[in-house]
């Protein structure tokens, strides 16, 4: 039977040392009633039941052998496992040979311990979800590993992930620039992603009414260089700014356009102004 199902009674295993066990259980959440704390992993397999949905293994700085027990011994109860290690105790190659033998997410502790229960939710819920049993067939762990992490974000939930050979290939579409870079960088800290293809990824801004925008754009007016901007207006239409009036140079002119153009919201600046004799 595969506890990997949302219930009343879902139970989680924490196996690591009292001390980062009790700092786990403070980031766990809803789950943290549910969570049982057991020192190695030997206790962990005497205490799995169908209801053990999860194992959080706080594995110190050599994770390789002791989840490869943890594995061996859960087989027939298929909980997910979730491990915790130190960032600095993993390379790439490591990181992925876990995702293999069944690692379902492999995390940075404690800096990442904040996602587990998001992630545990994310995780369970699965199987649950309905017309995606065919896309989880096909998926990798690795995969699967990348799709929780991205679950987990309120913003980027929604992206399009595929992981071939440790390259996370992205799609989608998000509201800046930042939030694509933001993207990334997340992917790209899942132990195991050796390299991260964002191509597939548009930037499309949220819609800001002119009339904001052209309230956004006097403020940017009045702050840069102070006296620069001074005698010069903006028409703001469809999101297109067009400066006119008379600037004291070219340059300055160009400087104030720039910072125009950067406004979230503003999709084209033109420069129409003059240059004073």
């Amino acid at each position: 039977m595969s506890a990997v199902m949302v219930g009343v009674d879902d139970q989680l295993l924490i196996v690591g040392e009292v001390r980062e066990r009790e700092a786990l259980m403070l980031a766990l959440d809803h789950w943290a009633s549910r969570a049982i704390g057991v020192d190695d992993v030997t206790a962990a397999i005497s205490r799995m039941t169908v209801a053990t949905t999860a194992v959080l293994l706080l594995a110190g700085d050599a994770p390789g052998g002791e989840l490869r027990r943890l594995i061996a011994g859960v087989a027939g109860h298929e909980p997910a496992v979730l491990l915790l290690v130190p960032a600095d105790s993993l390379d790439e190659g490591e990181a992925e040979e876990l995702y293999e033998i069944g690692a379902a997410v492999v995390l940075a502790w404690p800096a990442e311990s904040l996602l587990v229960p998001r992630i545990i939710d994310a995780l369970l819920a699965v199987g649950d979800a309905p017309g995606e049993a065919s896309d989880d067939a096909v998926r990798t762990p690795l995969e699967h590993a990348v799709r929780a992490r991205l679950t987990a974000d309120p913003v980027l939930h929604t992206m399009a992930v595929r992981v071939l050979v440790g390259t996370a290939v992205l799609r989608g579409t998000v509201a800046s620039a930042w939030e694509r870079a933001r993207l990334r960088r997340l992917v790209e800290t899942v132990p195991g992603i050796a390299r991260v293809i964002d191509h597939g990824v548009a930037v499309f801004g949220t819609t800001v009414p002119d009339e904001e925008l052209r309230k956004i754009v006097d403020a940017t007016l009045r702050s840069v260089g102070n006296a620069e901007a001074r005698g010069l207006e903006i028409d703001i239409h469809a999101a297109i700014a067009t400066l006119h009036g008379v600037a004291s140079t070219r340059e300055v002119a160009s400087r104030v356009c720039n910072a125009i153009r950067r406004i979230p919201g503003i999709r084209r600046a033109y420069d129409a102004t003059v240059v004073e004799q």
